[in-house]
């Protein structure tokens, strides 16, 4: 594969099912497969998706091979505010599991909520090109950064940050009780 047949561009509702699948696959080789992880019988993910490719400062890049849905990448950005909050409510809020918006810390702060790649095309360079899209997607709305959460033993993901010169901002503690 070489960057001819990788296509990366922002979704519109008619990628939303497409996405779906590959959005289900992240969360049980992620999130529900971890000691934490839980499925939740009632999140629509197609709802959210939709949501996510309507929304003003909210977008779903999707990967493309060959015309198939690949991967994908979630991106939002929270443009600058007049008086910004505190740092300890910036903190309570991104740990908040009541938010209703995106995990920011930060004005002009822009975050990949999510990002995934077919496990039959990985390693072909195309996670590197949903981050660097995602990057510029944000650079374009005004961001200055643009951060993001991974899982401590996700080692394939945390060298690829590396590789794009990420560095480690925030480490997160959990002790289960």
């Amino acid at each position: 594969m070489n960057d001819e047949t990788c296509t990366i561009r922002e979704a519109d509702p008619a990628d939303v099912p497409g996405a779906a699948v590959l959005y289900r696959a992240f969360l049980e080789e992620t999130v529900w497969s971890t000691a934490d992880g839980t499925p939740n019988p009632k999140l629509d993910v197609e709802y959210l998706l939709t949501t996510l490719v309507r929304a003003e400062n909210s977008d779903v890049l999707v990967a493309e091979v060959d015309g198939k849905p690949v991967g994908f990448a979630c991106v939002h950005f929270r443009p600058g505010m007049d008086r910004s909050p505190g740092l300890w409510a910036r903190f309570s809020g991104f740990f908040s599991r009541k938010r209703r918006s995106a995990p920011l810390l930060f004005p002009d702060q822009a975050y990949l909520a999510y990002l995934f790649v077919a496990a039959e095309v990985r390693r072909h360079g195309i996670a590197t090109a949903l981050v660097t899209a995602a990057g510029e997607w944000a650079r374009r709305r005004g961001a200055k950064s643009l951060d993001l959460n991974v899982l401590a033993e996700n080692a394939d993901a945390r060298a690829l940050y590396r590789k794009l010169d990420m560095s480690e901002f925030l480490i997160h503690y959990r002790m289960r009780l």
